[in-house]
């Protein structure tokens, strides 16, 4: 008979990672600086459609972020589609050129995030999502200033 006792092992308490959250306040900032920018440089019209962009951008982020949404994703993609058709019912026509940048990165922060669903790893969804609302915007501020 082995009269062995198995060896405790004691677990490391696992810190909290803050680093996503600063990442997401820091990506939320330039955001609003270039908002901010853009506002004194050219008046961004119509005013709704900027705040409805914002407003859906910090949605998009909140639903990357909380793990409830892992079963309904199907709200991530309505707020991630509703974005561009907003855009286009407001600033139509659009170049060739845009409508393939925004078909590209919407299809990439799509596939992003289904593969999220699989992997933790949150940012590979929130810098293409940051991409084309940074194209949404620079559509709408070179509808408004250049017609």
């Amino acid at each position: 008979m082995d009269n062995q006792q198995p060896t405790i092992q004691f677990e490391k308490p696992k810190k909290k990672n803050f680093w996503p959250l600063f990442g997401s306040l820091a990506i939320v900032t330039t955001t609003a600086v270039i908002i901010f920018i853009l506002t004194h440089y050219c008046v961004l019209q119509p005013k709704w459609l900027l705040l409805f962009l914002l407003i859906d951008y910090l949605v998009l982020l909140a639903t990357n972020y909380v793990t409830w949404f892992k079963n309904k994703r199907w709200i991530f993609t309505l707020f991630l589609t509703l974005m561009p058709t907003l855009l286009l019912v407001v600033t139509h026509p659009w170049g060739l050129w845009f409508w393939v940048l925004l078909i590209i990165l919407y299809l990439i922060t799509l596939l992003q995030y289904f593969i999220k669903s699989i992997t933790p790893n949150a940012w590979s969804v929130i810098i293409p999502l940051t991409l084309l609302v940074a194209l949404m915007i620079f559509k709408l501020q070179r509808f408004n200033c250049l017609g």
